[in-house]
């Protein structure tokens, strides 16, 4: 009967050994989730931030093509130009830190596939170790039950 329950153990180990890390991947999962959180939400204020300080130097910009000489107020073109230009300034900004964001993303994800392959790996050869330790344990006992038989 002790022989029974011994056999259990091991595998009764490994299930809360495994339960155990699983634990400790799916708190790190969140703690990976929650930093890119906070990282997209700093990378939000900081566009938010860089769009305000855009429109202010449109405006300066404008003002000054008001007053220099070629300005609005001298029969000249106006602010048009340097409009277009700080929107497509904002454009460019916001896109680079898309950009960044999304290069974040991709290699926190290449990290968590690369996890969970090792995971699986490790799940793989626990399996395939318990299948040889009770083939090895079958075999025992066929040697055990044919010396007995002779």
């Amino acid at each position: 009967m002790a022989d029974a329950a011994q056999p259990r153990q091991p595998t009764l180990r490994r299930l809360v050994d495994y339960r155990r890390d699983m634990a400790r991947e799916q708190a790190e999962a969140d703690k990976r989730e929650q930093e890119e959180i906070k990282a997209y939400e700093e990378i939000r204020r900081a566009r938010i931030e860089s769009y305000d300080g855009l429109v202010r130097e449109a405006q300066l910009r404008y003002a000054q093509t008001r007053k220099a000489d070629g300005g609005v107020d001298a029969g000249g073109p106006g602010p048009g130009l340097y409009l277009e230009i700080t929107r497509l300034e904002s454009e460019i900004a916001s896109k680079d830190e898309e950009l960044k964001a999304m290069s974040t993303m991709l290699q926190s994800a290449r990290n968590e596939i690369a996890r969970l392959n090792k995971a699986l790996q490790d799940e793989l050869r626990a399996q395939r170790d318990s299948a040889v330790a009770e083939l090895a344990q079958k075999k025992r006992h066929r040697v055990d039950d044919d010396a007995a038989a002779n």
